[in-house]
Parts: C-alpha cells; structure tokens; sequence
C-alpha cells in the first residue's frame, strides 16, 4: 500500500541522520546510521557508537477522500553510545545523552525540510516520546525516540 513513500522516508532519515557531525554544527559525530537489528547494534562495540539504530513501528490508516489515506506512522530511533570514556558522573551522562537527543531532532525537525524536502511528501513529524537508558554491564548507554509521521497516499500511487 504506502510502501514505497515508507522506503523513501526511511533511507531520508537514514541519510539525513548520518549528517550528524561535528563539521555541521552538531555535539557528536554519529557513526553508524543503521536499519540493522537492535541486538546487532548493541554486539557492535563502542567503535561504531555513537550510533542510530532505525525501526519502523505502528502505522494508522485514516481513508480520506478520493481514494486517499493519511498515514500517521511511528519510526523509532535507537541511540546507542559509550558510557565509559567521557563520563565521570550521573550528571554528565545526562548531559551526554541530551545533547545527542538535541542533536537527532534538530536535525529531523529542521534540516529534514530544508535539504531533503521531506515536506513535498511528509505532512509532519513529531518527536513524541523519548526514553534514556544506561547499560553498566557493557558501558552503553542511550534513548529511544519515537517519531510521528503524518503523510498522505492513494491506492494507484503509493
């Protein structure tokens, strides 16, 4: 059905969150960008962290007129980074880990529009939800953040 406008904002948001660099303006540079499976993420080392994991999740179908339907679709992003070597304290864990939040959606939120034109085929999207997470047993650490987005599609042009 909306497959195809699915596929095309997954690989836009991989590209896009591979932007984050410290040579553009960001906190941290990301490593890995990846649509790989979570456990494969997490068995990857602190080498390629910081890194993002991409997964599609639910999706609601509202029919519209015309043969036409919204679809408000839930992608979660997964950040996995190192806890260990620049970290002394809680605090800066915390602190850590909320720049790269800042740092993901400024860069869904804002650069999404500007260079890939996600708004001649994304009605919105939306950081709704956001989890921290820290795993002392292997010094990573990270959060999940769930994305809303609204996008419009027919039965003939997915």
């Amino acid at each position: 059905m909306s497959n195809y406008k699915r596929e095309s904002i997954l690989q836009d948001l991989q590209t896009a969150l591979a932007g984050i660099t410290v040579s553009n303006g960001y906190n941290y540079d990301i490593k890995t960008v990846t649509r790989n499976t979570f456990k494969e993420i997490q068995s990857m080392g602190v080498s390629s962290t910081p890194a993002i994991f991409i997964e599609s999740g639910d999706e609601e179908i509202e029919p519209l007129a015309n043969n036409l339907y919204r679809s408000t679709w839930t992608v979660i992003l997964s950040l996995i980074t190192d806890i260990n070597s620049d970290i002394s304290s809680e605090s800066l864990l915390s602190k850590k880990l909320e720049k790269h939040i800042g740092d993901i959606k400024k860069q869904i939120t804002t650069e999404m529009y500007v260079n890939y034109s996600f708004d001649s085929y994304v009605n919105k999207i939306d950081a709704v939800r956001t989890e921290s997470y820290v795993d002392t047993n292997t010094n990573i650490g990270g959060a999940i953040i769930n994305l809303n987005i609204e996008f419009d599609y027919s039965k003939t042009s997915p």
